[in-house]
């Protein structure tokens, strides 16, 4: 019984919380190792760049539970054939937002570069996905803090 309880608390040391950018990372795949850690990622991707803040709330195994809290800026290079399965059931913007949150995610180079107009599809409440589709090239706003997708 002990050695269950010890192995229960074990798991509980799991805490979340970051303030990270892709940058800390060398490789694409330590990126993704990270990034899978707070986002589902629906197809395979070629490159990743985030900002992801993480506020972990969950109060471990001895604290209060609470939700945690997130504002996270991350942009995806995808196959352009795999654009649909990132969109589906989601809502095209009639009147876009600002874009400006972009910018917490500076993308450079050549895989980078989009000449296509961007659509903004409506996530959830603060979330959005904006797509530049012929490239494959997706940036994604999530928060839980009310902070605007501006």
């Amino acid at each position: 019984m002990a050695l269950a309880a010890l192995a229960a608390l074990a798991g509980c040391a799991k805490n979340l919380t970051t303030d990270t950018r892709s940058s800390a990372f060398a490789t694409t795949d330590e990126k993704l190792a990270f990034l899978r850690r707070y986002v589902e990622l629906r197809t395979p991707v070629e490159r990743a760049e985030f900002h992801i803040d993480y506020q972990d709330n969950s109060g471990g195994c001895l604290g209060p539970a609470g939700p945690s809290d997130w504002d996270s800026v991350i942009a995806l290079k995808i196959a352009p054939a795999d654009v649909a399965a990132w969109t589906k059931d989601l809502a095209l913007e009639r009147d876009a937002e600002s874009l400006d949150w972009m910018k917490d995610v500076p993308l450079d180079g050549a895989a980078w570069a989009r000449s296509s107009a961007a659509r903004v599809y409506h996530v959830r409440l603060h979330d959005r996905l904006v797509v530049f589709a012929p490239e494959g090239i997706l940036y994604l706003f999530t928060s839980t803090t009310g902070r605007s997708a501006q």
